[in-house]
């Protein structure tokens, strides 16, 4: 969302955690172009300190790829493309009503890395739509078909686990 309050989409960021306590995620803008200049995604969240990090549905992965298109500056995807939004519990920038997962995110700090930009962003809040939890009321259940990007737009489709092996090394 940019200082007037206009919303803004970017599909499919590069986002990962660096750390669990506290929690803080990376969220990764490559530059378009040898021009260097940031999308409005950067340059609101630089002006706001804000951000919403939305885990979206494989249900709505049409709608996220079209917020990829080239609007003019100031012009809000959400409204442009009826993508409802919801109130966030602590910061100002509204999330996607239709996530099941919403991170509210203030920026820690930013870097320039190659073509690239990183910027940090303590989570604040997190909000988790009560469907996709599991039996457990703690944990996400094997239902929801999020979107990712692995190094394109993608999905794990069929969810899977890992059997961990157990080492005596100390």
């Amino acid at each position: 969302m940019n200082r007037a309050g206009v919303t803004n989409l970017a599909p499919f960021s590069f986002f990962t955690v660096v750390s669990i306590d506290p929690p803080i995620f990376a969220v990764t803008q490559v530059y378009p172009g040898p021009h260097r200049k940031n999308k409005d995604t950067v340059v609101n969240l630089i002006d706001t300190n804000e951000c919403v990090v939305n885990v979206v549905s494989e249900g709505m992965a049409a709608t996220m790829n079209a917020t990829c298109a080239e609007y003019p500056p100031g012009t809000s995807e959400m409204d442009v493309l009826g993508v409802k939004a919801v109130a966030s519990s602590v910061v100002r920038v509204p999330g996607v009503a239709r996530s099941a997962v919403r991170f509210e995110c203030t920026l820690r700090d930013t870097m320039d890395i190659g073509n690239g930009r990183v910027m940090l962003l303590n989570v604040v809040h997190i909000a988790v739509d009560k469907a996709v939890l599991g039996p457990d009321g703690a944990s996400i259940d094997s239902t929801l078909t999020h979107l990712n990007r692995l190094g394109g737009p993608g999905g794990i489709i069929e969810p899977f686990k890992l059997v961990g092996s157990e080492s005596n090394a100390e």
